[in-house]
């Protein structure tokens, strides 16, 4: 039997537990049906200079709202306060650090950019910053959702794609799925398959990070390759990638452009050779192109000091190129230490001359813990 004191909070129990489990059958209907897409389409088409859409995944009001003890107190006060507070809606970082079974509902992002362009809005400007997700086939929906998201998409500018880690835990994709990623694939190539677009900066350096054996036109550098973009000036790209990904993007380009790598691994051939092909393309390339933290293939069998020693012209009047570096401490066997210094000096070094329209690549290292 319960006394009082116990009736009373579970009458507060099953009170919450009522108005949660009607407001999640609303979200579901709402998700479902398209009411929530049209919703926010409907918002945006009653804003005459919209053109850009940023998509994360923050509650701003349970933040402010119960952010500290205080509130939970204030909170705690009377029964109806203290429901309010238990049926908060919590973001897919909570609900991962209270170990909540979940599948965050990543397929809305399509459907609400598409309702907004069929109000008459044309987006320009898309920012997305949602969380990784265990399962990425997830981020696309069927084919029609792909279509509808290409047409809206067709005037698109800049396409920024920077998935933010869980506090609690980064996902783990130690292996290939070729089945999430050419999901994956067909969402992000919804937005960049364009001729409008002018800046794209992805970031996957998240999904399969300790993948190697990826082949060549399945990886994440294969995005590079989508179509040869008229206007695109530049390209941020984090992830693995192949060598021939990034010579074809290189010899493709329509005009010059910015292209920052950082953290990317290189699933086939060396380093040195990617600095080559970059110098190779050199006049397709803007000042500020660089190289941050480079990562797989022969990176780690020489300090990064040696490994641009091995590249630079003191006749060389360019003050970007190859600046700010902090040698990682970087651990190597001696004889393939010695081999890989022996080839560096073996190719194409910088010219001793630059046409004064060229400008210089910039390498940068941030120093990294030994494995």
């Amino acid at each position: 039997m319960l006394d009082g004191h116990g009736r009373e909070n579970y009458t507060l129990l099953v009170n919450a537990h009522e108005l949660y489990l009607q407001g999640y059958l609303d979200q579901e209907r709402a998700r479902t049906d398209g009411t929530f897409a049209q919703a926010v389409a409907d918002g945006v088409s009653r804003m005459p200079a919209a053109m850009s859409l940023f998509i994360g995944n923050y509650n701003e009001e349970r933040t402010w709202l119960y952010s500290d003890a205080d509130s939970f107190t204030q909170a705690m006060g009377t029964p109806t306060r203290l429901t309010n507070y238990m049926v908060q809606p919590m973001d897919w970082e909570e609900a991962d650090e209270n170990g909540l079974s979940y599948q965050p509902f990543v397929e809305v992002v399509g459907q609400v950019t598409s309702a907004i362009c069929k109000t008459g809005v044309m987006l320009t400007d898309i920012d997305y910053r949602i969380a990784p997700v265990g399962d990425v086939s997830h981020y696309c929906g069927d084919l029609q959702d792909i279509n509808d998201l290409s047409i809206a998409m067709r005037q698109l500018k800049k396409f920024t794609f920077r998935p933010s880690p869980l506090r609690s835990r980064s996902p783990n994709f130690s292996s290939w799925d070729i089945f999430q990623w050419e999901h994956l694939r067909c969402f992000l190539e919804a937005f960049i398959d364009n001729n409008s677009i002018e800046s794209i900066d992805i970031n996957l350096q998240f999904f399969w990070q300790g993948a190697t054996q990826v082949p060549p036109g399945s990886s994440p550098g294969s995005l590079l390759l989508t179509r040869k973009w008229p206007r695109l000036r530049k390209f941020f790209f984090e992830g693995p990638l192949h060598l021939e990904e990034l010579r074809r993007f290189l010899a493709g380009v329509q005009q010059r452009v910015t292209l920052q790598l950082s953290r990317v691994s290189v699933l086939s051939g060396l380093w040195v050779d990617v600095l080559d092909t970059m110098r190779t393309y050199n006049q397709h390339l803007r000042r500020f192109s660089k190289i941050t933290s480079p990562r797989g293939a022969d990176s780690r069998l020489f300090r990064m000091s040696e490994f641009l020693n091995s590249f630079t012209v003191t006749t060389v009047q360019a003050p970007s190129i190859f600046t700010e570096f902090c040698p990682p401490t970087i651990s190597g066997n001696r004889a393939g230490k010695r081999k890989l210094q022996v080839a560096l000096e073996g190719v194409g070094r910088l010219p001793t001359a630059y046409d004064a329209d060229m400008e210089g690549l910039m390498v940068t290292a941030v120093s990294e813990p030994n494995h």
